[in-house]
Order: C-alpha cells, then structure tokens, then sequence
C-alpha cells in the first residue's frame, strides 16, 4: 500500500504536527511508503526522518484570529500532477486547511478512498476564537462538507465520537488513533538541574503551563486562579511555554505576579521544563487529545485537566493528577495549591503518570494507524477484482451464446 498523507502544519510546535511526525518517523523505520505532504515557503525539517514532499505556497498570509499562524495556498495543479505519478492507494487527510483541501479533491478526482483525522475541535475554537455565532455555524458546514465523504474519520479519543456522529459521520466509519508518545524525546531522565537558572525563575514551586496560547485553550481561567494564589502567596511561579495570540494579553494580566512567559521551546527545553516542575495545568475545554498532557505525564509530572475534553482520558483521577470540574478559578486555585502543598502524593502521581505512559507506544499506534487504511485498500481492490471476474464471466457466456 501507498499511503499520501496531506496536512496544514508540520514544522509548528503543536500536539498535531509532532503526531504527524512521529508516524513519518515509525513509516521509515518499518519500511512503508508513506508521503507526508505540504505547503510551505521555508522548511526547516530534512527527509532524513519521513519521506516528505513540500509544494511551495502561491500565497501565504496571517490566519485570521491568529496572526501568529501562516495559511498557505497550494498550487493544485501541480500537487494534482504529482499525486497521478505517485498512484496512491489511498491519502489521509490530516487537517481541513487549504492543504487538507486539496488532498480532498485529489482523492475525488483520482476516486481513490480517502480517511480523515478530526485533530481539532474547529468549531469550538472559532467561537471561542471569533465571539461570532455566523463564523462559528459557516465553520461547522464546512466540517461537515468536508468530512462527511471520508471512508473513514478518526478521532484522537472516543470522547469526541459523538460530535463526530452529529457532523453526519455514520458511527461504523469512525475509528479512534491510539493515544501513543515518543518516549524517546520525553521521559522522566531529562532533568536539567540549571533550568530554572537559565529562565530566571527563582520561586521553589512551579506550576506550568506549555502549549498554543491562545483563548479557545481556556487559559483566563488558569490566569485568574494564578492570581488568586498570588495573592495569597509568593512561593509559586506560573511558567507558560508557548506562543500565540492571547500570548501578551497574557502577560499584561499577570502584570505583578512571579509568572515567566517563554514563548516557544525546542523539545528538549521542553522536556527539561516537564521533568523540573511541580505541577502541570492544562485548563483547555476543546483538545481533542492533548499531546502536552501526554509529554508531561511521561516526563513524570502530574497534570491538572478539565472534565471537558478528551485530556480527561490520559489523566487518571487521583493517580496520575486530578480532572476538575467546571471553569471556576476559585476551584483551579483551590485544586492547584491542594497539590503543590503536597509533595508526598505529587511524588506518587508522577511516578505513577511515567510508568503508566509507557504502554503508549509508537509502534503500535502506527500499527493499528497502517491496518486500518490497508483493509480499506484489501476491500477496494476485492471488490475490483470480483467485477472485473463478473465482466470476464458475462463475456464467456455471450460468446458461447454466440455461438450457438
């Protein structure tokens, strides 16, 4: 089987872009043809790690609501071309951006199957986003239109089947990807002693925050918890790893209180930054996932999420963090300190959170990631062969009529 892979972002620091990546990488090692496809000016990444096919942009310009963001216009025609000399047996469609779009429409045009992965909650993140009901119900068509031809729509966690069933997806089409994380790059030995140094940080407990920074993760509830601890206390800093667009209205609002915004990392920083801290918050109401959550645990670090969500699935209560309830700040502070004046069960937790993240494996999630679109392709090609078998048939029959 020839797989082509078409998505909107490879090179960001966001949960998306690594899972991509990380199935690149697990393609080569067990010798798949699979192509990851893009649309980008300037790349930074080699194909030394994943077989990648980048087309550069005819326009490239801010994402609206989200400057920070490039969106890029690919040149179908000859993304079309390339995809007839490829004969793929089969693409996925990994995000429904300009990129996305395109692998639909080469799929229709080839009539090849196509699968699809529900990454992100786009409407949720529009109408966090935007404010605008119009946007966020135009949105919404769109994922519709967009999905609902896929022979197969994976989502990250089966908490989200359910939307998907509303978008018009027939449940027997939907399939989940296992939550799976490269232990390789995030694990509980990277542990930097100096980090805090490096960063200025100088409180003895650290709460952290690391991922896209911007409103739709809910982080004015995380803000307004911070300071409500700080107001009560100076011996906690909030450390956010991240950029985004609420990144400096962030910072204004935290204005007075032992709180360091770093703006993007690369892994290992990141992975340092997991396995330094006291505690991890990830307040978000719409991952699908959260492959930040994910890396935290991994690294040994309990995580505070919310009930909302599909982060809810890789934490569990009590064991290796807490999910609370509602959006409530007084609650995220109340829970946030019960934690960081506990060192004895934080202790637990992380040992607990690492262990149980090892059976996360990358291998296998990319396993079970092939065997679906490869019995997609068996059924196409059976089916084929069966027609193909019915016309030689009804030939020899005609003939010997024929003949007779």
């Amino acid at each position: 089987m020839k797989l082509g892979l078409f998505t909107d972002t490879l090179e960001d620091i966001n949960g998306v872009a690594r899972f991509i990546r990380d199935m690149g990488e697990q393609a080569r090692h067990t010798e798949h043809e699979f192509v990851i496809h893009t649309c980008a000016a300037r790349t930074t990444l080699t194909n030394a790690e994943f077989a990648r096919k980048n087309f550069r942009p005819l326009v490239s310009t801010a994402l609206p609501y989200y400057p920070q963001q490039a969106i890029a216009l690919p040149p179908f025609s000859t993304m079309l071309s390339w995809a007839k000399k490829q004969k793929f047996d089969m693409i996925h469609l990994s995000t429904p951006g300009p990129v996305g779009l395109c692998g639909w429409l080469i799929a229709r045009w080839l009539r090849i199957p196509f699968a699809a992965t529900y990454h992100t909650d786009f409407p949720a993140y529009v109408d966090r986003l935007s404010g605008s009901r119009i946007v966020t119900g135009g949105t919404s068509v769109f994922m519709k239109w967009f999905y609902r031809p896929a022979t197969l729509v994976f989502a990250r966690s089966r908490e989200y089947h359910e939307i998907l069933i509303k978008l018009g997806i027939a449940p027997n089409r939907l399939r989940t990807i296992r939550p799976a994380i490269n232990l390789r790059r995030f694990n509980a030995d990277y542990r930097n002693p100096d980090i805090w140094q490096r960063f200025g940080v100088t409180e003895p407990l650290r709460l952290l925050y690391i991922g896209r920074v911007s409103v739709e993760k809910n982080l004015q509830t995380l803000v307004d918890a911070f300071k409500l601890i700080s107001a009560r206390r100076r011996d906690v800093a909030l450390v956010v790893a991240g950029d985004g667009p609420f990144r400096e209205p962030m910072k204004s609002m935290l204005a007075g209180t032992p709180s360091y915004v770093l703006g993007v990392q690369t892994d290992q920083t990141l992975a340092e930054l997991y396995c330094a801290a006291d505690l991890f918050a990830f307040p978000s109401r719409t991952d699908t996932l959260g492959q930040v959550v994910m890396e935290s645990q991994a690294c040994g670090l309990p995580a505070l999420v919310s009930d909302e969500g599909g982060p809810k699935t890789i934490v569990q209560h009590g064991e290796t963090g807490r999910v609370v309830q509602g959006i409530d700040p007084h609650h995220w502070a109340a829970e946030i300190e019960r934690l960081l004046d506990d060192r004895q069960t934080r202790t637990q937790m992380g040992l607990a959170a690492a262990a149980r993240l090892k059976q996360f494996s990358l291998a296998d999630t990319f396993a079970d990631f092939w065997a679906q679109h490869a019995q997609v392709v068996e059924r196409r090609h059976h089916r084929a062969a069966k027609r193909e078998s019915g016309v030689d048939l009804s030939t020899h029959v005609s003939n010997n009529a024929v003949a007779l």
